[in-house]
């Protein structure tokens, strides 16, 4: 078993100073079993908060007619956000509507510490309570930053502990809810360049009256070099319309940049495929399948497969990595195209022969049969071994 954390020693002492469920709770359990005319046999699942320092503490129980077992407990973290799933008892329990569902874990661990960030399990499935006993209160550290318990059930303990563990979150909290909820809500990330706009705002007390397109020309004008520090433009009146301004510029510069990644990428495929190209070469390179009609031209580096690809209008262009296969290009006399021919290099039979479009033409049998006729020559390069033939 590895060594449990200091943040995880401290959770483990503080949760044996919990009270032990009371009387009243039990009463509680027998009131809820009554007006939902639950059986003796039923159980019910049954949770409520506590608070123990900077924590706020959900535990979660299965009651049963003669019994009360803690099966797990939710410590978050009111400075740092962060929470943890305190595993009181190795428990299976399948809710059905309630909505709860506990694996159960080896029983020679009676509880285990595991980091969530949200109140899921493994499979995706909620631990929810459909019977709350008491609300959640705000620690002495949320009350500091102006969070009420209506503000816990409005946002939720994970959301807006987490927000508030940043410093700049806790001044949009205290200066706008309406923009803190748009953040918490949407998950934006409150990048430097935002938040430097954002402060110049409250300077010049300015109401930002739609936060989403505001925040969304802020971060464009951050990325096409605009400069965020200044009043007129994070603090314009028509906004909407710079916002359109910058959207546009943003677009274009994206494109931009698009096709410069791409291109790289391509220049970056190529050489990782050098090695293929330099195979073929040294195998394939002078290999031709010849008659007095057609002859046959080797496919050897990616423009050669892109350059066949158009002009025959078909997607051989995309068969540059297929190490098993070889495709050759057979051309009439006068070097115009006539079909594309894929060869596995593996059974060294045809695998497919496509004229323009991908259709066969009149000359398909003919061109079939003459490579077949010259597979040696490339069974030869391809195992290194020599063959007896002959010739036709």
């Amino acid at each position: 078993m590895r060594k449990m954390t200091k943040k995880e020693i401290e959770v483990e002492s503080l949760a044996k100073r919990l009270p032990k469920p009371s009387a009243s709770f039990r009463k509680w359990d027998g009131w809820l079993r009554k007006i939902n005319d639950f059986k003796d046999t039923d159980e019910v699942y049954e949770s409520y908060y506590s608070i123990c320092g900077r924590f706020l503490i959900k535990r979660i129980f299965q009651v049963g007619k003669d019994y009360c077992d803690e099966v797990a407990q939710w410590w978050t973290d009111t400075d740092t956000g962060r929470v943890f799933y305190y595993e009181r008892k190795s428990s299976l329990i399948y809710g059905g509507n309630y909505g709860y569902r506990f694996h159960g874990y080896d029983a020679t661990t009676p509880f285990r510490f595991k980091a969530k960030s949200g109140l899921q399990d493994q499979y995706g499935w909620c631990f929810c309570s459909p019977f709350q006993r008491g609300k959640a209160r705000a620690t002495e550290g949320l009350k500091m930053k102006g969070v009420t318990d209506e503000d816990l059930e409005q946002y939720g303990i994970d959301k807006i502990s987490k927000a508030l563990s940043d410093p700049r979150m806790e001044t949009i909290w205290k200066h706008s809810r309406k923009n803190f909820t748009w953040f918490v809500t949407h998950g934006r990330e409150l990048t430097d360049a935002v938040w430097s706009a954002y402060r110049i705002t409250i300077r010049h007390k300015y109401t930002i009256r739609n936060i989403s397109l505001w925040y969304d020309m802020v971060t464009d004008m951050a990325y096409i070099g605009m400069d965020v520090h200044n009043p007129k433009y994070v603090c314009a009146k028509a906004y909407k319309a710079l916002h359109d301004e910058v959207m546009k510029k943003a677009n274009k510069k994206r494109a931009i940049e698009r096709k410069i990644a791409e291109r790289k990428r391509a220049k970056e495929e190529m050489e990782r495929n050098k090695a293929l190209v330099e195979e073929r070469t040294s195998k394939f390179g002078d290999l031709v399948i010849e008659n007095e009609r057609f002859h046959s031209v080797v496919m050897i580096s990616y423009d050669d497969y892109q350059e066949e690809g158009e002009r025959m209008h078909h997607c051989v262009g995309g068969y540059f990595k297929r190490g098993d296969s070889l495709i050759v290009s057979m051309r009439n006399a006068d070097g115009h195209r006539v079909e594309t021919v894929e060869i596995s290099l593996t059974t060294f039979t045809i695998v497919q022969s496509r004229g323009l479009q991908n259709q066969a033409t009149e000359y398909h049998e003919e061109i079939i049969d003459l490579v077949e006729r010259n597979m040696w020559q490339i069974r030869e390069r391809q195992t290194g071994k020599k063959e007896q033939h002959i010739a036709c």
